[in-house]
């Protein structure tokens, strides 16, 4: 039975997906879906998690809209993230043109910093929020599991992709908004994730973790365009690798939380939405 918080998620979360406003758009054989949202002057793109859906940032997409007009891609089913990263740059520079700020949270944080490497000069601020670096140890250990899994049934994948998420929250606070989150993905993002999904979410990390070295010298958007968010006990970005990031984006501002582990968009929302308006100038948008 619904708890009464998870009720009330689930409605609001319904009643989003009856106004909003899906589009798609057909880019080499590939359909791209996503939400459009708001009439700002100023272009903002919100990126998904791993499990890749726009309506995932639903409450996101409500809140900035009042201030931007927001892009919320959904990824399509590519496995390399260089091809869809830049298939993503085209239906930008055709649908949105202009700036545009950039918030990734998690993996959608690794998506971002695969994306303004391959044009920085298009965005105007950048967030980066509790993502990761490329880590080779882990790409090699997809690249040996992944033929077993392309063969396991859909059922099993699903499976295997849960108890992967929930390591990564274990152990954490659980407040009110974590039991609604919860009852969200368990009501709804299964339902709209499939085996192919995640088999090209992994595919890509693996591709990331293996290819990609984002300490060479590169172009990136000025240091001061840039914020990282952190949480100090973070399992997705230990100490070490949060050190790292900090020498790769020097000069970026920063914000690290405590004690939320990976958490913090959700148990801390009204800080973590400051720290983020702060940032933007949300005022002036």
């Amino acid at each position: 039975m619904n708890r009464p918080d998870d009720t009330d998620i689930i409605e609001r979360f319904n009643d989003f997906i009856k106004s909003a406003d899906f589009r798609e758009i057909n880019l080499n054989g590939k359909k791209w879906e996503y939400i459009s949202a708001g009439s700002g002057k100023n272009n903002l793109l919100l990126l998904p998690g791993i499990d890749g859906k726009a309506v995932t940032l639903w409450q996101d997409i409500l809140y900035y809209s009042r201030h931007f007009k927001v892009i919320a891609f959904s990824y399509p089913p590519i496995p390399d993230i260089t091809t869809m990263t830049r298939q993503m740059l085209n239906i930008l520079d055709k649908e949105f043109p202009g700036n545009i700020s950039l918030i990734g949270k998690s993996y959608g944080g690794f998506v971002s910093q695969v994306l303004i490497r391959e044009k920085p000069e298009l965005f105007n601020k950048v967030v980066l929020s509790h993502t990761f670096l490329p880590v080779p140890p882990r790409g090699r250990k997809i690249a040996l599991l992944f033929p077993f899994f392309k063969l396991l049934p859909e059922f099993m994948v699903k499976r295997f992709y849960r108890k992967n998420l929930s390591k990564i929250f274990r152990g954490q606070r659980v407040r009110k908004e974590m039991s609604e989150a919860r009852a969200y993905f368990k009501e709804t993002l299964m339902k709209l994730t499939s085996k192919e999904d995640i088999l090209c979410s992994y595919s890509r990390i693996k591709e990331y973790d293996l290819n990609y070295n984002l300490s060479g010298k590169t172009k990136l958007p000025e240091a001061g365009k840039i914020l990282l968010v952190f949480g100090d006990n973070d399992p997705v970005c230990p100490p070490e690798m949060r050190k790292k990031m900090e020498e790769i984006y020097r000069g970026a501002h920063k914000y690290i939380f405590s004690g939320t582990g990976h958490s913090a968009p959700i148990v801390k929302r009204e800080e973590y939405l400051k720290i983020i308006d702060d940032f933007l100038d949300i005022g002036n948008a």
